[in-house]
C-alpha cells in the first residue's frame, strides 16, 4: 500500500512538473498544489481500479522523480533566461 502511494506520488509530481512547465506556472503555488492533487488523486483511482497490483516496481518511482528533478532544473533555467531577455 505504502509502495503505491509512494509511486503514485512520483509519477503525479512528473505530471504536475510537465504541466507546471508548459503553462508556466510556477509563480501560482495554488495552481501548482491543486494540479498536484488532482494528479495523485487520479493516479490513485487508476492503481486501484485498472492496474494489477505489483504491476509497478518501485523503479518505476525513482525514475519518475529523476524526471522531475530534470524537469524542474529546466523550469528554473527557462524561468532564468527568460528574466534576462526583459531586461
Amino acid at each position: 500500500m505504502l509502495q503505491q502511494a509512494f509511486i503514485s506520488a512520483c509519477i503525479a509530481s512528473t505530471y504536475t512538473a510537465m504541466f507546471t512547465f508548459r503553462f508556466q506556472k510556477w509563480d501560482q503555488p495554488r495552481v501548482v498544489v491543486a494540479s498536484f492533487l488532482a494528479f495523485f488523486s487520479v493516479e490513485v483511482a487508476v492503481e486501484w481500479l485498472i492496474v494489477p497490483p505489483g504491476a509497478f516496481g518501485v523503479e518505476i518511482g525513482f525514475v519518475c522523480l529523476f524526471l522531475t528533478g530534470l524537469i524542474v532544473e529546466t523550469m528554473v533555467v527557462a524561468h532564468r533566461l527568460e528574466g534576462k531577455e526583459e531586461d
